[in-house]
């Protein structure tokens, strides 16, 4: 099974006069095996009315583990961010574990 899912935002600020916020992302997922997902993510914001160096951009790569049919899954993630024009770029490893009862 293959998920595509994606979305455009924005957000006017008439007291700052100037550019809008504004920002989207992209995720797409696919399931390789019955208990094995795999999920790809794209993400870019920015607040050039309030500061340029307010830019949010991110990718993120992720497995979904379902354990124990749909009642158990362990997400393990990685996202890399980078905020700024030009901007330095940090790294986050995350694991979660839900269980559904």
């Amino acid at each position: 099974m293959v998920t595509l899912r994606g979305e455009y935002v924005a957000q006017s600020r008439d007291s700052l006069g100037g550019e809008d916020d504004h920002g989207w992302y992209a995720l797409g997922a696919v399931k390789v095996v019955p208990v094995v997902q795999l999920v790809g993510k794209y993400e870019d914001f920015s607040k050039d009315a309030i500061d340029p160096q307010r830019r949010n951009k991110a990718w993120t790569a992720a497995a979904n583990l379902f354990l124990h049919g749909t009642a158990v899954k362990l997400t393990l993630e990685y996202v890399s961010r980078e905020i700024g024009d030009p901007g330095t770029r940090k790294g986050l490893g995350l694991a979660q574990l839900q269980a559904r009862f």
